[in-house]
């Protein structure tokens, strides 16, 4: 593990203090000086007085970390800006960035999703507000729970070269392997389809149809997501492709599989989404496939339908309106 000073040269903004913000925020810590931005205000004092985040039992946030309630002008002195806040609310904090941001600012993309109505993945909503930042995104299997534990993890990293070099220092102390890409785009589809997909084997996992169907049903959402993607066979081997969906579509950590396994269970989706109490991305995306559907990607397509158009719902006709 490289040396790295005790005054950090580096300067970061987080601009999102939900769980996987705020552990980002952390990890940086010992590489950078990080000014941690709430986007809503919530959880502020918890964090600022308790070093503590409600829904990361057990974690202390690094206390050489800055909690801020607004933006200000310590924000155009960060060589980077990490965007953590969910995917509807991207465009919103790009543009308020702007008028504080430096000329040329490293923006680091650590959202999944789409955005509604347009299908436009965040890069080229962020690149829409923030015409002159060199764009980068972080993306892969890292469920925040583990990560403030300081279990081991695995990212991918895709932009252009100087901004890859500055993500890398500043996570240089973080317990994960970073894999690096030049495709943005592509990471980033794979980031926010593998969110509907979870949604699927949530709904599986509540309906209680077994590992063998789950396996199924995911080789082929796989084989599907690649096409959507654009991606070779080589690059969904990854920690942003794979990686990312066996994290995401498996583990109880992840708010969308929860979302579905309420589903699957009977619960309504009002009362599904009460319980898991966090965003569920994987229904925006499902909004925008079932918007535009996509006839090179069937399965998915239905899953988007089932996730959007949800009635109480059995083994049979589940498995039958997703085409099994």
């Amino acid at each position: 593990m490289p040396e790295v000073s005790q005054s950090p040269s580096l300067k970061l903004a987080v601009l999102g203090a939900g769980t996987w913000g705020t552990v980002l925020a952390h990890l940086a810590a010992p590489c950078a000086e990080v000014h941690l931005y709430s986007a809503t205000g919530r959880n502020i004092k918890a964090l600022r007085e308790d070093r503590r985040h409600p829904k990361l039992p057990g974690f202390i946030l690094d206390p050489r970390v800055v909690v801020k309630d607004k933006l200000d002008e310590e924000l155009g002195r960060a060589d980077a800006v990490i965007l953590v806040v969910a995917s509807r609310y991207i465009r919103e904090a790009a543009r308020k960035a702007a008028r504080y941001l430096s000329p040329d600012p490293v923006i680091c993309i650590a959202s999944k999703g789409l955005e509604a109505g347009s299908s436009k993945t965040l890069s080229q909503v962020t690149a829409e507000e923030l015409p002159h930042a060199d764009i980068c995104v972080l993306s892969g299997g890292s469920h925040a729970e583990e990560a403030a534990n300081n279990l081991p993890f695995g990212v991918c990293l895709a932009g252009s070269p100087r901004s890859r070099e500055v993500i890398k220092k500043i996570f240089a102390r973080a317990r994960c392997r970073i894999a690096e890409q030049d495709d943005v785009l592509s990471l980033e589809r794979f980031g926010a389809v593998k969110n509907l997909i979870a949604i699927a084997a949530g709904i599986a996992e509540g309906l209680a149809l077994g590992d063998n169907f789950r396996a199924c049903f995911l080789t082929d959402a796989l084989a599907e997501a690649r096409r959507f993607v654009g991606a070779s066979a080589e690059e969904v081997l990854s920690y942003g492709a794979l990686g990312d969906l066996l994290a995401t579509a498996l583990s109880s950590h992840s708010r969308n599989f929860r979302y579905g396994c309420w589903l699957g269970q009977g619960l309504s989706p009002e009362k599904a989404l009460a319980e898991v109490d966090m965003v569920v991305e994987g229904l925006n995306v499902a909004r925008v496939f079932d918007e535009f559907p996509r006839s090179d990607c069937p399965l998915l397509t239905r899953a988007a339908h089932i996730a959007v158009h949800h009635k109480n719902i059995t083994r049979e006709n589940f498995l039958a309106r997703l085409g099994y």
